[in-house]
Parts: C-alpha cells; sequence; structure tokens
C-alpha cells in the first residue's frame, strides 16, 4: 500500500461469535476518494465485508458480501479499486460479520485519496471505473456442486478476475473447491452468455493472478453465476469476489 495514501481508522470493537457490526467514519475535510479497506492479515480472515457505502443518501458503492482478506494489509493495492468520493459531511460506512464462532475485534482503516474538484459520472457518459462484486456466503455440503451468485452491480460490469481466499481454498494438492462454470445470466437467470473455461482453481488464489475472461459486459440487470463443487468429505463456506470494470 502506498504510503502516501490517506487513512480513516475505524474504532476498535469486538464482535460477537457469527454476529454483525457496523462502523462509520464522518469526512468533514476535503473530498476523500475510497480505494478500499486496509484490514491486519491477523484479523482479516475472521470477518466478512456484508455492506459498503458512501455520503449523505448511503449510496452503495460496492456490491457485497466479500471476505475482509481482500483487504488484508498485505494485499497488492490494484484490489482496492472501488466506486465512491465522500464530499464534506459525509460518512462513509461499513457493515460486517464475524465468521467464527468465538468472539472476535475487529479493526481497519478506510483507505483512499484526497481530491480536489469533483464531479461524480453521469449514466450514460462512458465513464469506466473498476469495482469488485461479491459472491456472498454459501455453505456447501461434503461433494456438492452448488450455483453461487454475484451481487448486481446495476451498471455495465465487465468481470475480469475472480478471487477466493486461501482460507476458503484451503490447502493439499487438489483444494477444498473446484470451479466447474461460469455465466452471464438475465434478470430471469436465463443463460445469455457461458465463460468458457477451464477453471483452475489454484489460479484463483487471491494472492495470485486468476485469468478469468468474460465475452460481454453485463447489463444493469445481469447477474453472473458460478458453478462451485466441494471437493472435501466436510461441510465447508465458499466465498469470494469478482474485479472488473463498470462503466457509467
Amino acid at each position: 500500500m502506498d504510503d502516501n495514501l490517506v487513512r480513516l481508522k475505524l474504532l476498535t470493537a469486538p464482535v460477537s461469535g457469527f454476529g454483525s457490526s457496523n462502523f462509520d467514519v464522518l469526512r468533514t475535510g476535503p473530498s476523500f476518494k475510497l480505494l478500499g479497506l486496509e484490514v491486519p492479515d491477523a484479523v482479516a480472515d475472521a470477518f466478512m465485508i456484508t455492506d459498503l457505502r458512501v455520503g449523505k443518501d448511503s449510496q452503495l458503492i460496492s456490491p457485497s458480501c466479500f471476505p475482509a482478506s481482500f483487504f488484508a494489509a498485505s494485499s497488492r493495492r490494484e484490489r482496492l479499486g472501488l466506486l465512491g468520493v465522500a464530499h464534506n459531511n459525509t460518512y462513509l460506512k461499513v457493515s460486517l460479520t464475524n465468521l467464527c464462532a468465538d468472539e472476535r475485534v475487529f479493526e481497519g482503516s478506510f483507505v483512499g485519496e484526497v481530491v480536489g474538484s469533483h464531479v461524480d459520472p453521469r449514466p450514460g457518459d462512458g465513464t469506466k471505473m473498476r469495482m469488485i462484486v461479491g459472491l456472498g456466503l454459501t455453505v456447501v455440503a461434503p461433494g456438492a456442486e452448488v450455483v453461487v451468485y454475484g451481487a448486481q452491480p446495476q451498471l455495465r460490469f465487465l468481470p475480469r478476475r475472480l478471487a477466493i481466499p486461501r482460507a476458503v481454498l484451503g490447502t493439499g494438492a487438489s483444494g477444498a473447491f473446484e470451479v466447474v462454470a461460469a455465466a452471464v445470466l438475465n434478470y430471469r437467470r436465463e443463460l445469455r452468455q457461458k465463460i468458457e473455461g477451464p477453471f483452475v482453481t489454484d489460479s484463483y488464489s487471491e494472492r495470485c493472478e486468476g485469468n478469468f475472461e468474460c465475452p460481454v459486459d453485463m447489463e444493469p440487470a445481469d447477474i453472473l453465476a458460478i458453478t462451485v463443487r466441494n471437493r472435501t468429505d466436510s461441510q465447508r463456506a465458499f466465498y469470494g469476489t469478482v474485479a472488473g470494470t463498470v462503466t457509467w
């Protein structure tokens, strides 16, 4: 993470086992372009980010849910791109869930840049920005195959990188999960575009460069569907994110 970035520290607070909590920071200075969160590696795997908002109208700036490990302090800068600028006297808000059965303490900071004059993009003006789309949290039975769905960005979205935390993939030669298929569905959940494989799960660790290519932009009402299989003989939780670009 670059040293010239601004960090707005969140309050450190305990979150009960499997419980949820909300944190916010009032931005009273110059306009602040949010690039993401920064969460210490020691606590990142214990939490899921369930909501991330900015501004007086609590504008959703990134469809969620996605693992806090995506924002671990050791992650690379380019994985933190998000939409959203907080102007004077507006809030930055984050909601999260403790993935562990016991109480854990969450700590972290909003990370971004102070910007001068800023004009929010208007629909249809062709502005392109990076966005992270969460795949939610799905419990998968031993040996089962399930479809997980990405949150709808409500903009034209071109998915590029699937990231699965190491805590989800597990260890071993085969890994805990196999990515079986991926596709873009319309709002009726009918197939619009199949995304061709092969899908090598190990290449989608959040510390690696995944090669996840989609041949079409997703329309605002489209849904990203990814089919995964639990390779283990025990129940496992699957979660991850897809990074890409949106066009206003």
